[in-house]
């Protein structure tokens, strides 16, 4: 081993080469320096040792120094060493006599090895008290896991120790709880859960359900609302006291009505299908549901009429049901079973079927009589339900008006009058009947013509009056009707037509308007006048219709003709202003005061009076986010992917609407303690983002926001 500094017998060869060398540097630095300082003591021990040890004063720590560096530069060791111990003895372990000792102990290792390494293990307090670690034995771990502790089978079997409720299971087990044996609270929960009504035995569960202790009744889950037609005709099967309850009707009733896409008061076909299928589901009415089962009949003898069919069955169920009118059979009112089951005319269920309540059915009742009576023999047919004087002299009316060879002699009708003055009366009676077949909404290349009944009528004046729907509903804001103010205004058409009937008898005539059988669109009064009565009749040839949508500004609309069309140069006006049609679209704004709004949509010269619900502008903001737990690890930098989607009133739109979107990162621990949030400014063409995930990855959870302008999710 060599020392730190150079002796021994290696340094004395070497002295006289360095005393040259420094020799040397010493004269070239005395040269240039004459002020150089003194040589140290350890350069003159280095060149010369006896001189520089005869200027050392004894008893210093120099003296012991360097005396003990040169006994054992010179191989005496033992002599060093005393020399050593006396200086420590005198100034203690100065860090110069510790380096001489740590010295002494590596020298001296070859001679005294025992002593060296008790020095190094005292003065380096070293130990060796160490214990082989004892390895834990090894493991026959499992590589895998154990199928049936995670079966579904198992664990159904845990979740169903819950006898309460099924809240153990996800919504996902659904399809298996329905056809699992549940008990009566479970079944009920699960009920409650459901969203969907396409599982099989749901009927059952249901009906189960209903029959359990502390049932609400149909109606008490959202999945009852949910049920098919042929579900619901199950339910009856099985549960016939359904058809009682006010919730299942209304629940069947909102099946029956046509979807939103179908005009059904429009379209004939679709408004008769419709009112079969309400008289269809009548028949399960009982007498406690009188009221909607009239309304539902009424409503298609209505509808029949227009369509000059006269269904005798159908009007006999209905005067047969109790309700309180002059003209009914008072007897069959009062029986017994009819007291507490009356008709209430005015009853509304225009929220469930949309179809105007009865209010007055006497003219409806009269008409079908008057056509059934006609050629009758006699009227017992009816008596039942009809009051006897009502119904013999509307009877005997009949026959006059109808008069002819096959009606008999009229004297035998007059008797049935009872009073001559009534007889006098119906004579000089005036007709001027629209009559209900008479279509009021005809398609551009239909024909205009009117079914009227005269009566005591000579001189018919017809008058046609061309409406300015564009103006009218502008100003007046309503639909145009026969009340109509027509004082003042002069007809586009007039002319007058004679007729030479009896007073007694009444006629049916057909009134044709080529002048209105055109291809063009309108809206028309059409005025009949005769000794001094007057009757009208409303037409419209045309429509108008519209499509809306939500766009990034407000409404957009759409119009098309009858035809379903669609009209290019459209216009719109609501509130006094016009809305132009470009491209076809016709653009409205969002309205601070949100409500139904009428407008009135016009092509060319045509208009028609419309309304829609104005909404106000309701941005939301949403974003599915995707972080995988297994990135987030500390320090480390994981991945975000968000799928953003801003939509404005429920409908999306462009997301690039949004400027300098933010992506905000919070991190809670388990604790709840935020322990990061972070902030950054993105671009919508990033779909991915690292971020750095912070915290402890067992105990760290992240809340991805994103946020732009006053928007965020």
């Amino acid at each position: 081993m060599t020392a730190s500094i150079p002796g021994g017998t290696r340094m004395n060869k070497q002295v006289p080469q360095l005393l040259t060398i420094l020799l040397l540097m010493a004269a070239l630095l005395f040269s240039n320096n004459t002020q150089a300082e003194e040589i140290s003591s350890n350069e003159r021990f280095v060149l010369d040792r006896a001189a520089a040890l005869q200027e050392l004063i004894p008893g210093t720590e120099d003296y012991y120094y360097y005396t003990a560096l040169n006994l054992e530069l010179k191989g005496e060791l033992a002599a060093s060493k005393k020399m050593i111990d006396a200086g420590v003895k005198k100034y203690g372990h100065t860090t110069r006599l510790q380096e001489l000792e740590n010295r002494h102990a590596l020298k001296a290792y070859s001679q005294d090895p025992d002593n060296s390494l008790k020095y190094i293990r005292r003065n380096l307090d070293l130990r060796f008290d160490h214990q082989q670690k004892k390895l834990r034995p090894e493991k026959a771990l499992p590589t895998r896991l154990d199928q049936s502790l995670i079966s579904f089978a198992t664990l159904a079997k845990q979740a169903f120790k819950e006898k309460r409720h099924t809240k153990r299971f996800e919504d996902s087990a659904f399809d298996y709880l329905v056809i699992a044996p549940l008990n009566p609270d479970q079944r009920r929960d699960l009920l409650a859960r459901l969203r969907r009504p396409d599982y099989p035995g749901l009927v059952q569960l249901i009906i189960n359900d209903l029959n359990y202790k502390h049932s609400q009744g149909f109606g008490s889950h959202q999945v009852h609302k949910m049920l098919t037609i042929p579900q619901l005709e199950q339910c009856l099967t099985l549960e016939p006291k359904l058809i009682k309850q006010t919730n299942f009707i209304n629940t069947y009733l909102s099946k029956l009505r046509p979807n939103d896409d179908v005009n059904w008061q429009a379209d004939e076909q679709e408004h008769a299908a419709y009112l079969q299928r309400l008289l269809a589901f009548a028949d399960h009415l009982g007498p406690a549901q009188n009221s909607l089962k009239a309304n539902i009949i009424y409503n298609q003898l209505a509808f029949n009429l227009g369509q000059g069919i006269l269904d005798d069955a159908l009007f006999l169920r209905y005067i047969q049901l109790p309700r309180p009118v002059p003209y009914i059979n008072q007897s069959w009112l009062q029986r017994g079973k009819h007291r507490d089951a009356q008709v209430n005319l005015n009853a509304s269920y225009q929220q469930q079927i949309d179809l105007e309540p009865i209010s007055d059915d006497e003219q409806l009742v009269r008409r079908h009589l008057a056509a059934l009576l006609k050629d009758a023999p006699d009227f017992k047919k009816f008596t039942e339900y009809i009051e006897y004087n009502y119904l013999k002299r509307l009877f005997a009316e009949v026959k006059l008006v109808n008069a002819g060879d096959d009606q008999g002699d009229p004297e035998q009708w007059y008797a049935l009058m009872d009073d001559p003055a009534l007889v006098k009366r119906l004579r000089d009676r005036v007709d001027i009947e629209i009559l209900p077949e008479n279509r009021t909404y005809l398609e551009l290349d239909n024909k205009v013509a009117l079914q009227v009944a005269l009566k005591n009528i000579k001189d018919l004046t017809i008058k046609v009056y061309t409406i300015n729907t564009t103006g009218y509903y502008r100003q007046k804001g309503t639909e145009i009707t026969t009340a109509i103010e027509l004082d003042g205004l002069v007809p586009n058409q007039q002319r007058i037509k004679q007729y030479s009937q009896p007073p007694m008898l009444r006629h049916r005539e057909t009134l044709a308007f080529p002048e209105l059988s055109n291809s063009k669109p309108g809206v028309y009064v059409i005025e009949l006048i005769g000794n001094g009565v007057s009757s009208r009749a409303l037409i419209r040839k045309g429509r108008i219709s519209f499509s809306q949508r939500i766009g990034a500004a407000g409404h957009v609309f759409t119009l098309y003709d009858g035809a379903e069309n669609q009209i290019n140069n459209g216009l719109l006006w609501m509130e006094g202003t016009e809305y132009r049609a470009e491209q076809g679209e016709i653009h409205i704004p969002f309205s601070a005061n949100p409500k139904t709004q009428s407008i009135v949509l016009t092509a060319g010269d045509f208009s028609v009076l419309q309304e829609f619900q104005h909404q106000a502008e309701d941005y939301q903001l949403k974003a599915g986010i995707s972080l995988a737990q297994e990135q987030l690890i500390a320090g480390k930098q994981c991945t975000v992917t968000i799928r953003p989607e801003l939509l404005l009133n429920g409908e999306p739109i462009d997301i690039k609407l949004l400027e300098n979107p933010v992506l905000t990162i919070r991190s809670q621990d388990q604790d709840n303690l935020l322990q990061n949030n972070r902030s950054m400014i993105f671009s919508w063409k990033m779909i991915r983002r690292p971020v750095i995930a912070s915290g402890y990855p067992n105990v760290w959870k992240a809340s991805p926001s994103r946020s732009a302008g006053p928007f965020s999710t």
